[in-house]
């Protein structure tokens, strides 16, 4: 049995209660830590004057826990229940009981157990008094709560808890607040009400807010004339104010770069890049802003439309904008005569700052394809090309040069590159441009794609026919296109899945002559992000395992990544790494199945760049 130094003890004997029932008071501090791994103690003080016996104590930790001594104990999904056991069980009225916890350190310090219930009730860990962590305390904190928007009977807001301090504001933290307008959901956290009174409480991600980040908790509630905002606001017992939403951290310097392109006659698809320059790790955000195109899907983001008005936030455990980085995800939707510019943009109800491109239409061959004369709807007909064939529309060429001309045999020039990619998907052009003075007849173009990455669909003004063969795609014009005018260019559109290891085509073959991807895999704005931002979740070895596996990865740009751990009924087991990984290098990941059934298991990349990759790996014991 582990002692502690009397001095220590004595400390925690005639420590007083600041829990919230006054039933215990719980202690906790980090004992020792080395090499990833550490040691550390829960203590937990009867503070009442009758025997606590048979008690029960939950908490959360993300932290990979080993083991705990001096206590029963299981895990699920990152929630600890530890019960007493032996000495430990039963706690004297001034008396101490603790626990061991031994474990992986991610950083240098191990987390601080969070949202913590003793015998059902809330209690509050404390840092030990010689720890060399600091805390927040909650009259540094900021508070927002305001009414976003209402009708006749409904409304919706927001409540921000907001630290601007170097230091952690330590969970479980607790809201306390009064309105007559009757809130009916409150998202992201728990929370009860007793008439007009309300308290809330962080749960999960929520339940602790990191130096200069916030958390921001929807609200959704009925009213009987005009809504009335929260007042009366208590944080940890401690009175505080409601601010306006200006109040929050560097809203107004984030940048929004919306950029759509044309894939069909009716639909588009693009994406949504927030831009943060600040200094600040923005973790909660809601970006609204209107637009007469209709947006179907926003990726992994929970997408509402009221008309031509949209609102966008994160899913469950996603949006975390990192400092002076970007945060980018896709958008598709439908569109009648043209895409438009959004207007009214704001993120968290602040005015932000907006960019709008919009991509060259994939109907190229009408704008820089020949024109309209030029490869056009004639382009392989008799007179397709005509007098102005290849001329000032088409894109080069001399005047009089058809479709009948035979090609000097100079092959084109062959550019692909992304316009976007999603977690398990991507969006390409592949432009075929005919350099010569001649037209090319009868031509056709294979090529192979590296492992992980499949075509579904490729599409193009001009009708073309493909095939997957032997190994290689296949592309070739039918007889009524199958002419490419001097200066022209056809562009394919090319839509496929890919498990995150994607680059341009190989193995390129035009007519039969060996060609060369130009690999021009952006141009401007055109998906900077794409290519450049792979991510490479690499196999895991060995695989089948037992007990122990390594997985590395490899990120395209340096950014923060979260490795997990979840089983097959979609249970998270282990946070395996979460912290800042570098361009170019291969970062190794131990997995451990020691405490693990056998059975099948998901290795799962969280990147900041928002491309999540996934590999299976199997335990037999």
């Amino acid at each position: 049995m582990r002692r502690f130094p009397a001095l220590f003890l004595l400390f925690l004997l005639t420590a007083v209660a600041t829990t919230a029932m006054g039933q215990v008071r719980v202690v906790y501090t980090v004992d020792n830590v080395h090499e990833g791994q550490y040691t550390s103690h829960v203590m937990i003080t009867n503070m009442t004057a009758t025997p606590v016996s048979d008690w029960e104590m939950t908490f959360r930790m993300d932290q990979h826990v080993t083991d705990i001594e001096h206590a029963e104990w299981e895990e699920f999904q990152n929630v600890f229940t530890v019960r007493g056991q032996g000495w430990t069980n039963t706690i004297q009225p001034g008396d101490v009981a603790w626990f061991t916890l031994t474990g992986v350190a991610y950083g240098e310090e191990p987390e601080i157990p969070r949202s913590c219930f003793f015998d059902g009730d809330p209690c509050t860990v404390e840092l030990h008094p010689d720890a060399d962590v600091q805390v927040a305390q909650p009259s540094d904190m900021i508070v927002s709560a305001w009414i976003e928007d209402y009708d006749f009977t409904t409304y919706t807001g927001y409540f921000v808890l907001q630290n601007p301090t170097d230091h952690v504001f330590p969970a479980t933290w607790g809201l306390q607040f009064s309105t007559p307008s009757q809130i009916m959901e409150i998202d992201e956290v728990i929370w009860r009400r007793s008439g007009t009174n309300y308290q809330i409480n962080g749960n999960a991600h929520t339940d602790r807010v990191d130096p200069h980040d916030f958390v921001l908790i929807p609200f959704r509630g009925v009213h009987s004339g005009t809504p009335v905002e929260p007042a009366n606001c208590r944080l940890n017992g401690v009175a505080c104010s409601f601010q306006p939403p200006d109040a929050l951290v560097d809203i107004p310097d984030l940048k929004v770069f919306f950029k759509l392109g044309e894939v069909t006659e009716d639909e588009w698809e693009g994406y949504i890049r927030i831009e943060n320059p600040t200094k600040q790790i923005l973790s909660s955000w809601v970006l609204r802003f209107s637009m007469d195109n209709v947006i179907t899907d926003a990726e992994d983001m929970i997408l509402d439309r009221s008309g031509s008005n949209y609102t966008i936030r994160p899913a469950f455990g996603r949006g975390r904008i990192m400092r002076e980085t970007d945060y980018v995800f896709a958008i598709r939707g439908t569109y009648s005569d043209s895409l438009d510019v959004p207007t009214g943009c704001t993120i968290n109800s602040v005015r932000c700052n907006v960019s709008f491109q919009i991509q060259d239409a994939v109907d190229a061959t009408g704008d820089s394809g020949g024109g309209d004369d030029g490869g056009g709807d004639d382009g392989g007909g008799d007179d397709g090309g005509g007098d102005d064939g290849g001329g000032d529309d088409g894109g080069g060429g001399d005047d009089g040069v058809t479709c009948a001309n035979p090609a000097s045999g100079l092959l084109p020039t062959i550019d692909f590159r992304f316009l976007f990619t999603r977690a398990t998907s991507y969006v390409a052009f592949l432009d075929i441009t005919n350099n010569d003075i001649a037209p090319i007849l009868d031509w056709s173009l294979e090529f192979r794609l590296v492992d992980g990455m499949g075509i579904s669909t490729i599409t193009s003004a001009r009708d073309v026919e493909w095939e997957f063969i032997g190994g290689n795609y296949r592309i070739e014009p039918t007889a009524d296109s199958n002419c490419i005018l001097p200066g022209e260019t056809i562009r394919l559109n090319v839509l496929g899945p890919h498990d995150g290891r994607f680059g341009e085509p190989i193995g390129c073959n035009f007519g039969g002559n060996i060609c060369q991807f130009q690999q021009k895999l952006a141009t401007n704005l055109e998906d900077e992000w794409a290519v450049p931002n792979a991510v490479v979740l690499n196999p895991a070895y060995p695989n089948p395992f037992n007990p122990q596996s390594t997985i590395s990865f490899e990120v395209g740009r340096s950014q923060a990544v979260r490795v997990e751990l979840w089983d097959a009924l979609g249970r998270r087991q282990a946070l395996l790494y979460d912290g800042f990984a570098a361009a170019g290098m291969q970062h190794s990941v131990a997995i451990d199945g020691s405490r693990l059934a056998s059975g099948m298991y998901y290795v799962r990349l969280l990147p900041e760049s928002g491309m999540m990759q996934t590999q299976t790996i199997i335990l037999q014991k």
